[in-house]
């Protein structure tokens, strides 16, 4: 018997920690790989190595407009690729694989069609939902990260719930335990004091992930607690504005910018408190690294949020900024709170989210889903 053969497409990879979705890929990719499944991997636009992905990598150079005569002529041509590599399963993540994967993964006589759903469709149009309820029609089921995806795309797709299943996001805990070296070594470089309470936010600078409105919130809390110390990690769009704003508000030396990073979990042992001001989320990745790094957690009450975290941190309305530096205030002067609501995240991060858990759900979501295509085709034939 040959083993399971499972394609990803996706639209584009910038690298391995680009972003939620892109790091979640790389984890199931891990997980089949060692199992009895090949994976390969697909993507739309830009390169990507092999060696990166860790299995084997197709860059396709499919054009931006889809709906143009090259654009159809492509989607042709990578139903026809798909179907020479015999792959059993296609799974699709971001938009225009979204759109156009189920479709040429059908056309190409695929057993099983899987479309990834991450985000809260806060972006889709009423025509671009109209084209994704058509797609929909070749899949044989959507696969969210969090309950509050699954209810979205409900309402926006008008698809059956019965259509939508939940898998979680996973984290490999031990990256990001606490080293009190690390964090020694990045607080001197920062200049940072040992009396300094380090609030950091690991988050694009994109308008949806509200950035400025931790701007406005530190700002409070530097009036009533000036030990504080602020850490921003993530680059973006928003990078000028928010620097501009940075001096606007005085905060000088006392919120860094630190851009993207590769080395998120050693940055964790530095904060004291992790903070998420989204105004919209699938399922944050953020929140779980800050809950394995044992940190009390201040999010805004969005998507997945309230999910991931449970009772163990403090959630605020998005947008509000008095309520962010509130409770940030009131972590930054109550260390013993502090403490007790890192090690309930933490324990609640390890029950429910750890990698070696997933992954099984994983794995067992593929063998399910081939063995109820066998039965079906068996019950035709």
């Amino acid at each position: 018997m040959t083993a399971p053969r499972v394609l990803f497409l996706i639209d584009e990879v910038e690298g391995l920690a680009a972003g939620g979705t892109e790091r979640q890929l790389f984890q199931i990719i891990q997980a089949l790989i060692g199992s009895e499944f090949q994976v390969e991997l697909a993507v739309l636009r830009g390169s990507f190595s092999s060696e990166s992905a860790g299995c084997p990598v197709h860059n396709l150079n499919f054009p931006r407009e889809l709906g143009s005569l090259n654009g159809i002529r492509s989607l042709l041509r990578l139903r026809s690729w798909i179907h020479s590599r015999h792959f059993d399963i296609v799974h699709t993540f971001f938009t225009d694989a979204n759109l156009i994967g189920p479709i040429a993964a059908r056309l190409a006589d695929v057993s099983a069609v899987i479309g990834g759903r991450r985000n809260l469709n806060h972006w889709m149009s009423p025509a671009f939902a109209r084209f994704q309820r058509i797609s929909n029609m070749f899949v044989d089921v959507l696969l969210a990260n969090s309950e509050m995806v699954k209810q979205a795309v409900c309402r926006t797709e008008c698809v059956r719930p019965s259509k939508i299943e939940v898998i979680y996001n996973a984290i490999d805990i031990d990256r990001f335990q606490k080293n009190l070296q690390v964090r020694a070594k990045f607080r001197k470089e920062f200049g940072f004091a040992d009396n300094h309470v380090v609030i950091g936010n690991v988050a694009n600078l994109r308008s949806i992930k509200g950035v400025p409105d931790f701007l406005e919130a530190a700002a409070i809390v530097m009036r009533t607690n000036p030990n504080c110390r602020f850490i921003q990690v993530g680059e973006g769009e928003l990078r000028s504005s928010i620097e501009a704003r940075i001096d606007e508000l005085g905060l000088g030396s006392a919120f860094l910018l630190l851009g993207r990073r590769n080395d998120v979990p050693d940055l964790l042992s530095v904060f004291d408190v992790g903070v998420l001001t989204s105004h919209a989320e699938g399922f944050s990745n953020s929140i779980l690294e800050y809950m394995a790094a044992e940190l009390p957690v201040v999010v805004t009450d969005v998507g997945g949020n309230r999910e991931a975290l449970g009772e163990t941190g403090i959630i605020v309305a998005p947008g509000d900024t008095s309520a962010i530096a509130s409770a940030l205030q009131r972590l930054a002067s109550d260390a013993g709170l502090r403490g007790t609501m890192g090690t309930s995240a933490a324990q609640r991060v390890q029950e429910l989210f750890a990698s070696d858990s997933i992954r099984e759900l994983w794995l067992d979501f593929y063998r399910t889903l081939l063995r109820s295509k066998s039965k079906s085709l068996q019950a035709v034939s």
